[in-house]
């Protein structure tokens, strides 16, 4: 009995949590970016990938794109990119421009 009670609990608690907000579709679905990316752990990694989707989630703008060298799917954080290639103009954007620039295409 109290195994079933704490699956319940712990299933109603699910469904009080919000979904991602889903932004309109975002101008950097469908296009290849370069960038360097800082993990949680604080290590760089340089990827490109192509952008699937993007959302906002409370303060954070994301972003999910497939990597062209694994074919694997990743979800990152714009506040942890450390540098983009801009797909447009090829010129590199440092940090806070770099976030600043996703943030403003994520939310289209």
């Amino acid at each position: 009995m109290f195994f079933d009670d704490v699956v319940r609990a712990f299933r109603q608690m699910r469904k009080r949590q919000p979904a991602p907000e889903r932004t309109k579709r975002s101008p950097l679905e469908g296009r290849t970016i370069a960038f360097g990316y800082i993990n949680p752990r604080g290590h760089e990694n340089d990827w490109t990938i192509t952008v699937n989707r993007t959302y906002v989630k409370g303060s954070g703008h994301y972003f999910v794109g497939t990597c062209t060298a694994t074919g694997n799917e990743r979800t990152f954080r714009s506040d942890r990119v450390e540098w983009l290639e801009h797909p447009q103009n090829f010129d590199v954007l440092e940090s806070i421009d770099a976030e600043e620039w996703l943030n403003s295409q994520i939310r289209g």
